[in-house]
C-alpha cells in the first residue's frame, strides 16, 4: 500500500477544518441543550396549567359531595361527569409522567406538604393532618407542587402551656 505524504499547507488545511467542525459540534450541542431546557420549562408550565383544572374539578366535586341537601338528580349527574373528567385529566397527566404525590402519612413531610392552615383539635396529635386542601403533583422525582394541608394543635388554655 501507499504511503500518503500531506505538505504542510494540506497538514494546516485538514487541521483548520477539524476545529471548524469542533467548534460547530459544540454550538450544536449548547444549542440543543438551551433548546431541551426550554421544552422542558414548556412542559412544566403546561403541566401547572392542567394542574389548575383539575384543582377546579376537585372543588366542585368536593362542594357538591358535601353539600347533600342540594344533590338532585341533575347534580348527581354532573358529580360523576365532572369526576369522570377528573379522571381523563388524570390520565392525561400520567401519560407524561406528571402523578399525583403519593402521600398517606398522618404528619406532615415537609419536602411533600406546604401546611397553609391550622385547626384546633385537642383529640389529636400536634401536626397531624386533618384535610389535604390541594393535591400535589410530581414529575418523576421532581416535585411540581407539594400538597397543601390542614394540620391540628391543641388549644392554648393558659400562658403555662
Amino acid at each position: 500500500m501507499k504511503e500518503l505524504i500531506l505538505n504542510n499547507q494540506q497538514r494546516e488545511k485538514i487541521v483548520e477544518d477539524i476545529q471548524k467542525i469542533l467548534k460547530e459540534k459544540v454550538m450544536l450541542e449548547q444549542a440543543m441543550w438551551s433548546q431541551q431546557e426550554t421544552n422542558k420549562a414548556d412542559s412544566e408550565a403546561l403541566f401547572l396549567e392542567l394542574i389548575e383544572i383539575f384543582d377546579s374539578l376537585e372543588s366542585l366535586i368536593n362542594y357538591l359531595s358535601n353539600n347533600p341537601q342540594e344533590s338532585s338528580r341533575l347534580l348527581t349527574r354532573l358529580s360523576k361527569s365532572l369526576k369522570s373528567m377528573q379522571n381523563k385529566l388524570l390520565m392525561l397527566l400520567e401519560k407524561r409522567q406528571v402523578t399525583l404525590v403519593d402521600f398517606q402519612e398522618t404528619q406532615p413531610d415537609f419536602k411533600l406538604c406546604q401546611v397553609v392552615d391550622k385547626e384546633i383539635r385537642n383529640d389529636l396529635e400536634e401536626q397531624t393532618i386533618t384535610q389535604v386542601i390541594r393535591q400535589g403533583f410530581q414529575q418523576g422525582d421532581k416535585l411540581l407542587r407539594p400538597l397543601e394541608v390542614i394540620v391540628s394543635t391543641k388549644q392554648k388554655t393558659g400562658m403555662n402551656d
